[in-house]
């Protein structure tokens, strides 16, 4: 080799290298394009929400509500098998005085909250909660979308010193808006003011409405590896919500709804309902859910995982405590197994509360035998 040929030889070498390292240097600093880490991925395969706590509606004032759980609690959830819990966290409880900005003080609080879970050995999902008419002002109001942006980069840079791989990041339980483009719009928008104080955390993403099957389905996903997508799964709903004493009027009607559904139980639960309900529990019958049935509902959330090559997870799923124990522990299980044979890590919706999965009894809040089984925990 010549020695001109040698030298521009060299400069390519060191050229090539000084590439190569912009590309690391580049990978390192950027968490927006690191896929979640192996240890965050495996506490998410399985976890409770923490509901009715964070989302207190007493607006800003912090307070501690029946449902608030304590340390024993987290050692309980760890000591169970669960790996993560979800605090849904209300807006209102996050904001200051007229202006419904957050308040600094309030986030610190949260962030001790989420702290002392981290700090029990269990990662967590934070989602930020709104009431239906809040979220549907956010897209009537393009400067109330803004805000929503500029209050995620409050919270995200509040939350950043958290360990990143114990704290993931969804943007908002239940969109409510039937409108998936604007939806998509703002989740977008929001995303990119997050990356920019939170680089390094594990965001969540939803479909528009209520995070339903088929909103996932109709969601892009966005050009960022650091994201899991979310979505719920309660039905059949006049299974999981009978006895509801909100939402639809009819579910306060229904009791006694078997699952699987079987003959004798079906003619035993058409006795037992007033006559306004029973059309409805004859359609429920004839609607024959069983496990076949909710595999191929859920198996629509593989499906869309595969063709865009994307992880996702279930982040509500939940039956009524006025279920039948018998029927609510089957659904349960099948819920769970199914959802782990399609690769879905999952959060069962609620560790208190009117869908708890844990006792009330003191002086330690635990899951009973029948829902242990159910959630394949020891």
């Amino acid at each position: 080799m010549r020695r001109g040929q040698r030298s521009t030889f060299i400069s390519s070498i060191r050229l090539a290298g000084l590439g190569v390292l912009a590309v690391l240097l580049l990978a390192a600093c950027s968490g927006a394009q690191q896929a979640p880490s192996a240890e965050l991925q495996a506490a998410l395969q399985r976890g409770v929400n923490l509901g009715d706590w964070w989302t207190d509606s007493a607006g800003a004032s912090v307070i501690r509500s029946a449902h608030h759980p304590t340390a024993d609690d987290y050692a309980q959830i760890r000591t169970l098998g669960f790996g993560h819990v979800r605090v849904p966290v209300s807006s209102r409880r996050l904001a200051e005085g007229a202006s419904g900005r957050f308040s600094a003080t309030s986030i610190a609080a949260l962030r001790a909250d989420l702290a002392a879970i981290i700090d029990a050995g269990l990662a967590v999902i934070v989602a930020l909660q709104m009431n239906d008419a809040q979220k549907l002002a956010l897209f009537d109001d393009a400067g109330a979308g803004d805000a929503f942006a500029r209050d995620w980069t409050l919270l995200a840079d509040s939350l950043a010193s958290l360990p990143a791989d114990r704290l993931v990041l969804e943007l908002l339980n239940e969109p409510t808006t039937e409108d998936a483009e604007a939806w998509q719009a703002l989740q977008r928008k929001t995303l990119a003011a997050v990356r920019k104080a939170a680089p390094r955390n594990t965001v969540m993403l939803t479909g528009a409405h209520y995070a339903d099957l088929e909103d996932l389905e109709r969601l892009r996903p966005v050009d960022d590896r650091n994201v899991i997508y979310s979505f719920h799964f309660y039905t059949p709903h006049n299974f999981t919500h009978q006895g509801a004493s909100w939402g639809w009027a009819m579910w306060s009607l229904l009791s006694d709804l078997p699952y699987p559904v079987e003959a004798q139980a079906m003619a035993d639960a058409l006795d037992a309902v007033p006559k306004p309900a029973r059309d409805h529990v004859r359609q429920y019958g004839r609607e024959s859910w069983d496990k076949a049935a909710l595999s191929a509902e859920l198996s629509r959330a593989r499906l869309w995982a595969d063709k865009h090559d994307v992880l996702i997870h279930c982040t509500e799923f939940g039956a009524i405590k006025t279920a039948p124990p018998a029927s609510r522990a089957r659904w349960l299980a099948d819920v769970r197994t199914v959802l782990e044979d399609n690769q879905a890590g999952w959060t069962v919706w609620d560790w208190s509360g009117r869908f708890a999965v844990a006792t009330d009894s003191e002086p330690q809040r635990t899951v009973p035998p029948p829902l242990r089984q159910a959630f394949g925990l020891p």
